[in-house]
């Protein structure tokens, strides 16, 4: 009888506990489909159910027979480990839209498998084991780790979507790409994740509570580092060179930082935020930026050079505030919006303003940088003089120095170029030979005084130039096409006195000065803040595509005289009463595309409509309209009248009928307001 008893124990412990190992077969096929689980490699002895939690999957060389085949999973699958050792290539899809495959202990791929962007690799680790993940470059969309226990991840690999919810995470791969790293639950205890990798790449890093992240490796490139909402800090102890470090979280600083060695680094918090670092070495080439307010370092170094100032720079509504205890190390380095408690003797650096609590030892002023020696690099030191036509004066210009290119900047016409973003305090183009500057895509040229291009010049700016003045300044550029500029005024003006102006792309915050001038935009964006000017007046506006927000009436606004052409796009908005005086749209393509006028808030004295066009209108008013021949006008009223108080003319001929009718439903017709002083001309 105890025999029995004995035996039934074991029996019913042996099929409650035992774990099998699974070996996929048949080629395509799907995971549901007991037809392609054998109990051995190519066997043929089958299972009477899928695998389950504690079952070893396998798919190996006699899994497939060619590199075309494809395993499909339902929405959810579970498996103790997953083991991928085939040599031939195979696609792993979800029957429907996602798949969610649990994993409970290890997973091994090689590069062989392909993951549908729908699969979700779910990974749980409890507290008694160490999970390995081994990954073999293998790409992999979304790769969920949870449970208290330990991960150890140390193949080469490309995660898209690492989703990380509870326990320890240790990186000791040769090479690793996260693009995204996430904490998605704010209750569960915090995640401690140790990088020790040759090199590392983490896209955006989002930590919340008392999350851990120790990156111990030299090479690690760290872009961004985000957290949530929390009652707790996040702690993150970096020996690596940081791209981006910032927080969105409305109210909660990042604890701390253990060091950052960087050659750029933007490091940002909300503005009545803290942070915490414990020290930040900068290299010779280093740039760091700070929107927060408040910076704890307990220590700061980096020595430039005359041929790179390091530049620290705080932002302009909040100025970095650094500690009374701080300790820095710090020569050749410019300084912008930056704020000392207790004054420190820096060297050989430059003042660009808002600073506070430093004193210039040996202080690098501002200075006229003349262009020599024709085609060349921005950032090579030989190419500037203190002198037309002088000796290399060996080192670059910053952003307190004018830089100057004259005749004797060049034999012949030639180009400037650079590859990263470059800030001066003014430019001057004198020279009569043509000259490109062209700034790399996404590089910028910031100006912080004045641009004057001569009117015996001609010059292409090919590139996105920047205005941030905290001065009032002056701009000429007499005919010359900018590629892109975006101007802030910080209360400040700029000022055109002469020549006309040739934008691809004009962006506008801030005080403007376009008063008699002829002003072509290929893409226009102007908007402003209140309390600035902007003046209009006597301006001819000729726009391709643009949006102008008048909205925040400003302390100056003038568009009297104000001729507004637009061609393909032209969004005119006001949130107050506002009359422009002269509006012509043209739409001169000869596709089916129709041009848009969209007026909000805006009365227009004279509006001229030629073309294709679509015109949305919400309470249009209007003192005289004119249709050209042969143009074809969709309106839409929002179901308000677009009211013409003094003269309608839509005179068309025999071979040129003009078309007026309603934007949605042609057989509606078009709510057009005429009073009894309304002159018409219409046949």
């Amino acid at each position: 009888m105890l025999r029995i008893f004995l035996f039934l124990l074991f029996f019913f412990t042996l099929t409650d506990t035992d774990a099998y190992v699974y070996y996929w077969t048949g080629g395509s096929g799907d995971w549901s489909n007991l037809n392609n689980w054998a109990s051995s490699s190519g066997g043929s002895t089958r299972f009477t159910v899928i695998p389950g939690s504690q079952d070893t999957v396998i798919f190996d060389d006699n899994s497939f027979s060619g590199n075309q085949d494809t395993v499909y999973l339902p929405d959810i699958a579970y498996c103790g480990s997953l083991l991928y050792q085939s040599s031939n290539n195979a696609l792993i899809a979800p029957v429907n839209q996602s798949v969610k495959l649990n994993i409970y202990i290890d997973l091994v791929l090689n590069r062989n498998v392909t993951l549908h962007n729908q699969i979700n690799l779910a990974v749980t680790a409890n507290a008694n084991y160490s999970n390995q993940i081994r990954l073999d470059h293998t790409v992999i969309p979304l790769l969920s780790l949870d449970g208290p226990g330990n991960w150890l991840l140390s193949d080469t690999a490309d995660i898209r979507y690492l989703s990380l919810y509870r326990g320890r995470l240790r990186i000791n791969a040769d090479s690793l790409r996260i693009s995204q790293i996430s904490r998605p639950q704010l209750n569960p205890p915090g995640i401690t994740i140790e990088c020790l990798s040759k090199f590392i790449y983490i896209g955006k890093a989002m930590l919340s509570q008392d999350s851990f992240l120790a990156v111990n490796s030299t090479l690690v490139d760290l872009e961004l580092l985000s957290l949530w909402n929390s009652a707790s800090y996040a702690e993150i102890k970096c020996i690596v060179p940081l791209k981006g470090l910032y927080s969105y979280s409305p109210s909660i600083p990042i604890g701390k930082i253990g060091k950052i060695i960087s050659n750029d680094v933007n490091i940002g918090v909300p503005y009545y935020s803290k942070l915490t670092i414990d020290s930040i070495l900068l290299s010779g080439l280093s740039n760091i930026a700070f929107s927060s307010s408040t910076a704890n370092v307990s220590y700061i170094s980096g020595q430039g050079s005359c041929t790179h100032l390091i530049k620290v720079e705080g932002s302009t509504n909040y100025p970095v505030q650094f500690p009374a205890s701080f300790v820095q190390d710090l020569s050749y380095c410019s300084f912008k919006n930056v704020q000392f408690a207790t004054t420190q003797n820096i060297p050989y650096s430059a003042d660009l303003g808002g600073n506070s609590g430093i004193n210039f030892v040996n202080e690098r002023t501002a200075k006229k940088l003349y262009w020599v020696g024709g085609r060349g690099s921005m950032e090579d030191s030989s190419h500037w003089a203190l002198t037309s036509g002088g000796t290399p004066y060996n080192c670059l210009p910053i952003g307190c120095d004018t830089v100057i290119f004259d005749d004797s900047s060049f034999s012949q016409s030639d180009t400037v170029f650079s590859e990263h973003s470059q800030e001066y305090g003014g430019l001057y183009i004198k020279s009569t030979k043509l000259l490109s500057l062209s700034m790399s895509p996404g590089q910028r040229l910031t100006l912080l005084g004045n641009i004057f291009i001569l009117v015996n010049t001609s010059a292409l700016v090919d590139g996105n130039v920047w205005f941030d003045i905290n001065t009032d300044c002056q701009g000429i550029f007499n005919g010359s096409v900018i590629h892109s500029v975006t101007y802030y005024g910080n209360g400040h003006e700029i000022h055109f006195p002469e020549g006309s102006l040739s934008f691809n792309h004009l962006i506008v915050f801030g005080s403007l000065d376009l008063s008699n001038k002829s002003v072509h935009v290929d893409y226009l964006t102007l908007s402003y803040r209140t309390g600035t000017t902007l003046n209009l007046s006597n301006t001819v506006l000729d726009v391709n595509s643009g949006n102008i927000n008048f909205n925040n009436t400003p302390s100056l606004l003038s568009v009297s005289g104000l001729q507004l052409y637009g061609h393909d796009l032209l969004n005119l908005y006001s949130s107050n009463s506002l009359t422009i005086p002269f509006v012509k749209m043209k739409n001169s393509t000869t596709s089916n595309l129709e041009g848009s006028l969209s007026v909000t808030g805006i009365a227009i004295n004279y509006l001229e409509l030629e073309g294709h066009l679509a015109m949305y209108a919400n309470s249009l008013q209007t003192d005289t309209v004119f249709i050209q021949p042969d143009s074809r006008i969709r309106v839409n009223t929002n179901y308000s009248k677009w009211s013409i108080t003094k003269r309608f003319d839509a005179v068309g001929t025999c071979t040129k009928t003009i078309f007026l009718y309603n934007y949605k439903e042609l057989n509606r017709p078009v709510q057009i307001q005429l009073f009894t002083s309304t002159n018409y001309n219409l046949h």
